[in-house]
């Protein structure tokens, strides 16, 4: 048998063991926690023990997935153009559809800027009103990364229309 000597001082192998921390499989970064008892081996030397590798084979790909949490999902990252964009046009409708409010044709459908669908004019809105519901609106769009800059005007004419 070769003998190993030589490969760590005990000072080094006395300060690893000062920084051991037990593994607790309650700890996502612990699981799946495979322990290795080498108090029957003869030597008590890890490279005498003898590993289920299908078992831990079986762990690592076979078994229960971790949720996902804010630290291993990838953040979303905005298009900050698309969303300046979505700003103008939407205050654009909101501009067509203060000065067609002022001039009081007698229409309750006022059709507006980048929309196909009409905005339905139940009752007189303000300015301070629409920019609230604009606000609303773009924490909508903020979480919805599907809508484009192309139909927002149509999606913001609904939600308008909803209130």
């Amino acid at each position: 048998m070769k003998v190993r000597t030589g490969l760590y001082t005990s000072d080094k192998i006395e300060e690893l063991a000062q920084r051991y921390e037990v593994p607790n499989p309650d700890n996502r970064w612990d699981s799946p926690l495979v322990k290795v008892d080498i108090s029957h081996v003869e030597g008590r030397l890890p490279r005498d023990v003898e590993l289920n590798f299908d078992h831990i084979f079986d762990l690592l790909f076979n078994g229960e997935k971790a949720k996902p949490n804010d630290c291993t999902v990838a953040k979303v990252e905005h298009n900050t153009n698309k969303l300046n964009e979505m700003q103008v046009i939407t205050q654009q409708i909101i501009q067509a559809i203060l000065e067609k409010q002022s001039m009081n044709f007698g229409s309750d459908r006022i059709q507006v800027p980048h929309s196909t669908i009409p905005y339905v004019c139940k009752k007189n809105r303000n300015m301070p009103q629409l920019t609230r519901a604009k606000a609303q609106f773009m924490q909508v769009l903020k979480g919805n990364e599907a809508i484009g800059t192309d139909s927002v005007g149509n999606h913001f004419v609904d939600f308008l229309n909803t209130l």
